[in-house]
């Protein structure tokens, strides 16, 4: 009967395994039900009857676990597929924590840190995400990538573009637009303006627009590099295709202005209130370098 019961399952016959099942559990003994609720558990999992599958695989893990004995692998991987198919994640990561536990494979570790990040647990992924690291289980640029956004999401911004630049020297992950950009905005977040510098002028190579050029300017004018940022800002306005012209200008007229070229930040400050992004804020410089210019 237990091997009808296997037979009708690999073709497909899902109630009939579950019918052979039914007669075989008659006549099994006590310490073998747990294969068959395992089995009519895979049958109603292939019949996409998941919530009658759900409390069979629970019983043969509970049966397991009041045997002080580890449940089987492939038990538990159904428990947690079937929790997936529920859209359960809590539940999915109960079942992974489990996983880690007692079978601790690098794709179970990625795998529960991919699933706190979608509950939100960013402490949690980030802490199973150094684990994993710290064991060598980190080795896909995705990966790599993965452990660089949860150092980011949990404000560690310094960690978080030293590992992607350090994945991107290796190789393991391309040094591509996105990746790059990743890394400058760490590095800015980090107020590692020098290297965010590097990392923007490293982008504004890559790309046809000035507007990376015009966050090297913004950089420039926070270390208060005046005639650099002046100098990024013409950079930029040559390439052109800016999101933000006005700021530009707004740059220009406050590095102008510390240099004390009034005449020309009060030119700046004019063209930056052309703008209605800027317009507010440009406004407010232009008179007070109008008053630095009279004086």
């Amino acid at each position: 009967l237990y091997s009808l019961a296997q037979l009708a399952l690999s073709d497909g016959q899902f109630q009939r395994a579950i019918g052979f099942l039914g007669q075989w559990e008659g006549l099994a003994k006590e310490n073998e039900m747990s294969k068959a609720w395992v089995l009519k558990a895979q049958a109603y999992y292939q019949a996409d009857k998941h919530q009658e599958a759900l409390p069979l695989i629970d019983k043969a893990i509970a049966a397991a676990d009041s045997k002080n004995k580890t449940p089987d692998e492939n038990w538990l991987i159904l428990k947690r597929a079937l929790h997936y198919e529920l859209e359960q994640p809590k539940q999915v990561a109960k079942v992974m924590e489990r996983l880690v536990a007692d079978y601790s494979k690098p794709e179970y570790w990625l795998q529960l840190a991919g699933v706190y990040a979608q509950l939100e647990q960013d402490d949690k992924q980030l802490a199973v995400l150094e684990a994993a690291r710290q064991q060598g289980f980190i080795e896909k640029g995705s990966e790599w990538k993965q452990l660089a956004q949860a150092y980011y999401f949990n404000e560690l911004p310094y960690k978080a573009a030293e590992t992607i630049h350090q994945a991107m020297s290796d190789g393991q992950v391309e040094k591509s637009v996105d990746n790059l950009k990743f890394m400058a905005q760490a590095y800015t977040q980090a107020k590692e303006y020098e290297l965010a510098i590097e990392a923007y002028n490293e982008l504004s190579g890559k790309v046809e627009h000035g507007n990376f050029a015009l966050q090297v300017a913004q950089l420039h004018l926070t270390l208060n590099n005046n005639e650099k940022a002046l100098e990024s800002a013409e950079s930029a306005l040559s390439k052109g295709n800016l999101d933000n012209e006005g700021n530009l200008y707004l740059i220009k007229g406050m590095a102008s202005l510390n240099l004390k070229r009034y005449e020309q930040a009060t030119s700046h400050f004019e063209q930056a209130a052309g703008y209605q992004a800027t317009e507010q804020s440009a406004k407010q410089w232009l008179k007070y370098a109008k008053s630095q210019l009279k004086q």
